[in-house]
C-alpha cells in the first residue's frame, strides 16, 4: 500500500510539474514511476507545455520543433499499450469490459486521458499554424498544415464523435477552423495598415462562429 501511495504521489507531481512548465522536474518524478503510461503521457504533456511556452516567448521555430515529437510519442504509446488503442473507444463504446456482458463493464478512464491529449495537440497545432501565418513563414505553415491534416484524418477514422459518453474531438473540424484563422491572419499581415479598417475584417468574418 505504501509503494502504491508513493507511485501515485510521483505521478501527481509529474503531471503537475508538466502542466506548470517544468519539464525536467516532471521527468524526474515520472522516471520513478514503474508504469510506462505515466512516463509517456507525462512526456507528451511536457512537450505540449514547452511548445506553448516557446510561442509565448516568440520562438516559433523552437515551438514547432518540440511539437513535431508529439505524433511519434502518441503512436509509440499506443503501439506499446501505454495509451489505449483508439479502436477500443468505438469497439467497446468507451467502456472497459471486465466480462463479455455490457453490464459487467466500467467506463475506461484511459479514453478520457487520450481524448484530452488529442484535444491539447490539436489546440497546439492550431496556434502554431496561426502564428506561422501571422509571421509570414510560408514554409513552416505548409509543413504544419500537412502534419495537422494527417493527424486529423488519422484520428477521425476512429469515429469517436459517434460514441456517447466520450468527449467529442473532431479532427477535421479542428483543422478547418485552424486553416480559416490562418488564412485570415495571412491576409491581415499582407494588408498592412488596411488591416486596421473594420471593412477588412468584415470580408474575412464569414466562417467565424465562435471565439
Amino acid at each position: 500500500a505504501r509503494q502504491r501511495a508513493a507511485q501515485l504521489q510521483h505521478t501527481y507531481l509529474a503531471r503537475l510539474f508538466a502542466g506548470m512548465g517544468y519539464p525536467e522536474a516532471s521527468r524526474e518524478q515520472s522516471a520513478v514511476v514503474a508504469t510506462a503510461s505515466v512516463r509517456i503521457t507525462t512526456e507528451m504533456v511536457c512537450s505540449i507545455t514547452s511548445s506553448q511556452l516557446y510561442l509565448d516567448r516568440g520562438d516559433l521555430r523552437a515551438a514547432a520543433s518540440v511539437a513535431e515529437a508529439l505524433e511519434d510519442l502518441l503512436h509509440r504509446g499506443i503501439g506499446c499499450g501505454a495509451i489505449v488503442d483508439p479502436w477500443n473507444i468505438l469497439g467497446f463504446q468507451g467502456q472497459f469490459s471486465v466480462f463479455a456482458a455490457l453490464e459487467n463493464s466500467v467506463p475506461d478512464p484511459r479514453v478520457d486521458q487520450l481524448t484530452e491529449l488529442i484535444d491539447q495537440i490539436f489546440t497546439l497545432f492550431a496556434r502554431l499554424l496561426a502564428e506561422a501565418a501571422a509571421a509570414g513563414d510560408q514554409t513552416l505553415e505548409k509543413g504544419l498544415k500537412k502534419r495537422f491534416q494527417q493527424l486529423a484524418s488519422w484520428w477521425d477514422q476512429f469515429a469517436t464523435v459517434e460514441v456517447g459518453g466520450v468527449d467529442h474531438v473532431h479532427g477535421q473540424d479542428s483543422f478547418d477552423s485552424a486553416t480559416h484563422v490562418a488564412r485570415a491572419l495571412a491576409a491581415w499581415r499582407v494588408a498592412g495598415e488596411a488591416a486596421g479598417d473594420i471593412r477588412f475584417w468584415r470580408e474575412h468574418s464569414e466562417g467565424f462562429n465562435s471565439p
